[in-house]
C-alpha cells in the first residue's frame, strides 16, 4: 500500500500503480479531468510537494502537453502519473469556482475537437465610411448587409459563429462530415457573398453614395467547439489554430488584391471543382513560415448543387403504431446512405398549402435502425400538428428526402469504461440504434440503459430491449414509470423519475461511467446538473439540444 497525502488536506492509502487521478476519484476527492483523462487538457495536472521519484516516469503524451504549456519540473498530469510510493502532492485545478461554473453551465457541448471549414469576411475601409455618415445609417446599411451575407451563410448550411464590427465569421461543418462536402460549401458561400455585394452595392449607392468592398478568406482544419463566457450567456464559438489561420487568410485579401483567399487545406479538397486565379506563398501574422494561398473565381455549380441538395431520396415501406400515439416509420434504405449509431436526419416534407401553392418542411428525427439493418426505421410521436398528420398520412410508395445524417451523440471508444444511458420517452430511439450496433459488432459490452416513461405504453422499444437484456451478453435494461404502474410489474424495474436519488441509488463508482443523455430539453437539462452536482464532470456526458422527440 502506498501513502497518499493531499497538502495536509487528506491522507490516503490505497493500492500501487494506480494514476493519481484514479485514486482521487476512487476516494470521492473532486479532481478535475475535462478531457476525460486521455492527456488532452491540463485541468487534472498537480504540483508534487514531495517524493516526485515515487511517481511513474513522464508519458510522450504528458511530456507533449507538459512541453506545450511550459510547465516546471515538479507538475504532473493526474491522469498520466501513477503512483509507485509514498507521495505528497496538491492538485492545481479544484476550487469553488471550478465547481461553480461546471454546475451552472448548461452547454451542449464543454468542447469537443472537430475539422471544420472557418470563414472570415471583413468589409475594407469601414472606419472611413462610420467617420462620415450617421449612426443610424451605419447600423442600417450593416444589418442589412449582414442579414444578406448571414443568409447566405445559413442556405449553404453553414453556421454564423459571431459579427465583429464590419466583420463576419461563419463555419461550416457541423452538420456535415465530408470534407468535400464542408469546403464547397464554405467556397460557395464566399463566391455568392460576392455576388450578393453588387446588389448592396446598388443600395448603398444610391443611399449613402458609397460601394463597399469586402475580403474573404477560408481555412479548414482542427478547432475545438464549446461555449464560452459568463454562464448566463455563454456563447457557442469556435478557438484553436485554425480559427486564427483563417482570419489571417481574410487580411492577406487586401495585400494580394483579391476578394476570396482560400489555404491550401481546403484547395486540397476543392481543386478539382473551383477555378482559381492568383496563386502565391506568403507569410501569414502570428505564423511561422509561408503559406500557399489561393484566389478562388468560380466552382462547379453541378456539384455544389448536388451536396447542398444531398441526401437521398427515400421510399416508405409502412407506418406501424408501435405504442398509443407513436409510430415507426420504415423507409428503404439507399445504398449509399451511411451513419453512425445515434445521429439523426432532417426528412422533408412537401405540403399543400391552403392557397393552392405547394411548400417544403423540414423536421429532425433520430435514426432508431442500426447502420447494419437493410431499412431505415423512424420514430415519431403524433403531436396533432400539420406536419405530422401529413407525415403519418403518407401512402406506401411515398417519397421522402433526407438529409446528410449528422449529431454527435456517438458512443465514446472507451470499452473499460461503463455506458450508461439515460432517456426519456421517445428520446430513447436514438439509443436503440447504438446498442443494437453494439450487439451486431461488438464482442464486450458494458451498457446499462435507463429509459423512463409515463406508462408501460410510453416505453418505446420495450419489448426489443427486454430481448436484448435476455441475451446476457454485457447489456442491461431496467425502465422505470413515472405514473401508471402496471400489475405485475417487473421487481428489478424501478418506479418515479430519473433524478439524483435515482442515480445514487442505481448506479455506484460514478467517475467509472461515461453517460448519455436523450429526451425532452427539460429532461436533458434537470439529469445533466443532476450529475454534474454529483461531481460527474461535463467530459463524461454526452447529449445535444435536439428537439425531434
Amino acid at each position: 500500500m502506498s501513502r497518499i497525502e493531499y497538502d495536509k488536506v487528506k491522507v490516503l492509502e490505497d493500492n500501487e500503480h494506480l494514476t493519481v487521478l484514479e485514486t482521487s476519484l476512487a476516494h470521492g476527492i473532486s479532481h478535475m479531468h475535462a478531457c476525460g483523462g486521455n492527456a488532452r487538457c491540463s485541468t487534472c495536472r498537480f504540483l508534487v510537494i514531495e517524493h516526485p521519484e515515487n511517481l511513474s516516469p513522464i508519458t510522450e503524451a504528458e511530456r507533449k502537453l507538459i512541453q506545450e504549456r511550459g510547465f516546471e519540473d515538479n507538475i504532473r498530469l493526474g491522469c498520466q502519473a501513477k503512483i509507485l510510493s509514498d507521495v505528497k502532492i496538491r492538485l492545481l485545478v479544484n476550487d469553488n469556482a471550478d465547481f461553480e461554473d461546471v454546475r451552472l453551465r448548461k452547454s451542449t457541448t464543454t468542447g469537443r475537437e472537430d475539422n471544420l471549414a472557418i470563414l472570415f469576411s471583413d468589409i475594407r475601409n469601414f472606419t472611413n465610411f462610420s467617420e462620415k455618415h450617421l449612426p443610424y445609417d451605419i447600423i442600417h446599411i450593416l444589418n442589412r448587409y449582414f442579414e444578406k451575407m448571414g443568409q447566405i451563410v445559413l442556405d449553404n448550411g453553414g453556421y454564423l459563429d459571431k459579427y465583429i464590427g464590419d466583420g463576419l465569421m461563419a463555419n461550416f461543418g457541423l452538420k456535415q462530415s465530408d470534407p468535400l462536402s464542408i469546403c464547397l460549401r464554405a467556397v460557395d458561400a464566399a463566391l455568392k457573398m460576392k455576388e450578393a455585394l453588387k446588389e448592396i452595392n446598388l443600395y448603398a449607392k444610391q443611399q449613402l453614395d458609397h460601394e463597399f468592398k469586402i475580403g474573404i478568406g477560408i481555412h479548414y482544419g482542427d478547432v475545438i467547439v464549446g461555449e464560452l463566457g459568463h454562464h448566463s450567456n455563454a456563447a457557442f464559438t469556435l478557438i484553436g489554430d485554425a480559427v486564427n489561420q483563417a482570419s489571417r487568410v481574410e487580411s492577406m485579401t487586401k495585400k494580394a488584391g483579391v476578394e476570396i483567399l482560400i489555404s491550401e487545406a481546403v484547395y486540397k479538397h476543392t481543386k478539382n471543382h473551383i477555378k482559381v486565379g492568383k496563386h502565391f506563398k506568403a507569410p501569414l501574422k502570428g505564423k511561422t513560415g509561408e503559406f500557399h494561398l489561393y484566389e478562388v473565381l468560380g466552382i462547379d455549380q453541378e456539384i455544389v448543387t448536388k451536396f447542398l441538395n444531398s441526401g437521398n431520396e427515400i421510399s416508405l415501406k409502412e407506418i406501424r403504431e408501435v405504442s398509443k400515439e407513436t409510430f415507426a416509420l420504415v423507409f428503404e434504405k439507399p445504398s449509399t446512405f451511411h451513419f453512425k449509431p445515434g445521429q439523426f436526419v432532417d426528412l422533408t416534407l412537401r405540403l399543400d398549402n391552403s392557397d393552392g401553392s405547394i411548400s417544403e418542411e423540414s423536421r429532425s428525427f433520430s435514426i432508431s435502425s442500426a447502420p447494419e439493418e437493410n431499412e431505415l426505421r423512424f420514430i415519431t410521436r403524433n403531436t396533432k400538428s400539420t406536419f405530422k398528420k401529413e407525415l403519418l398520412s403518407l401512402t406506401m410508395g411515398s417519397k421522402l428526402h433526407i438529409s446528410e445524417p449528422t449529431g454527435f451523440l456517438l458512443l465514446r471508444p472507451e470499452p473499460m469504461r461503463k455506458h450508461v444511458f439515460l432517456a426519456s420517452g421517445i428520446g430513447v430511439t436514438p439509443f436503440y440504434s447504438i446498442i443494437r450496433h453494439e450487439f451486431d459488432t461488438a464482442t464486450e459490452k458494458n451498457l446499462v440503459l435507463y429509459a423512463s416513461g409515463q406508462n408501460l405504453d410510453s416505453l418505446v422499444y420495450h419489448k426489443e430491449f427486454i430481448d436484448l437484456d435476455s441475451q446476457d451478453t454485457g447489456f442491461t435494461y431496467c425502465p422505470t414509470l413515472t405514473r401508471d404502474i402496471p400489475d405485475g410489474w417487473n421487481q428489478n424495474y424501478e418506479r418515479g423519475h430519473i433524478d439524483s436519488d435515482f442515480i445514487s441509488r442505481k448506479i455506484k463508482n460514478l467517475h467509472e461511467c461515461i453517460f448519455y443523455l436523450a429526451g425532452s430539453e427539460q429532461f436533458v437539462s434537470s439529469v445533466k446538473e443532476s450529475l454534474t452536482l454529483m461531481g460527474v464532470v461535463p467530459a463524461r456526458i454526452i447529449n445535444e439540444v435536439f428537439y425531434g422527440y
